[in-house]
């Protein structure tokens, strides 16, 4: 059963905050609980109370009555506040789902960067492969020109120590 209370909850947020719209609600539902109280207190539980102890002097009909009213002031606030907690209850409900829904999204963008991540080390990877057996070629190219430039050099002094 709504009574539309949801709405309204909502406009007092647009305009006075979340904070200080559960703080209302949170002071309303406690006054209404005192008031409920009140009123099963002062007109179901002590008037049972006086007609048992002066049975003697009040008709049935009139405890039977009181009692009557009572249950009836005891069911109508167990509504009430069965609404107000259904209200509430579903206001929380909404906002799990919503911080559900948060994680979840940070879940897949956190799955999403570490995909990403690992691609890059793999890409990564393989680029110093490559830089590793580009170097192994010029450290071989390297020894090769450094082994023919010994052996010029050799044929060169072998040149220059001749005597013409």
């Amino acid at each position: 059963m709504d009574f539309g209370f949801g709405s309204l909850i909502e406009k007092f947020e647009e305009h006075i905050g979340k904070r200080a719209t559960r703080v209302l609600l949170t002071l309303s539902a406690v006054a209404l609980l005192v008031v409920i109280l009140n009123t099963i207190i002062t007109m179901g539980i002590l008037p049972v109370w006086k007609a048992v102890q002066g049975a003697s002097s009040q008709p049935f009909l009139a405890v039977l009555k009181t009692v009557g009213v009572g249950s009836l002031l005891a069911i109508v606030a167990a509504l009430v506040l069965a609404v107000v907690l259904r209200l509430l209850l579903r206001r929380l409900i909404e906002r799990a789902n919503e911080y559900v829904q948060r994680a979840s999204d940070h879940v897949a963008r956190a799955e999403k960067f570490a995909e990403d991540i690992y691609q890059r080390i793999e890409a990564d990877t393989e680029s110093v492969w490559l830089l590793i057996s580009e170097a192994e070629a010029l450290v071989k190219e390297t020894k090769g020109l450094q082994a023919r430039n010994e052996a010029m050099q050799a044929e060169i002094e072998s040149h220059l120590t001749k005597e013409p």
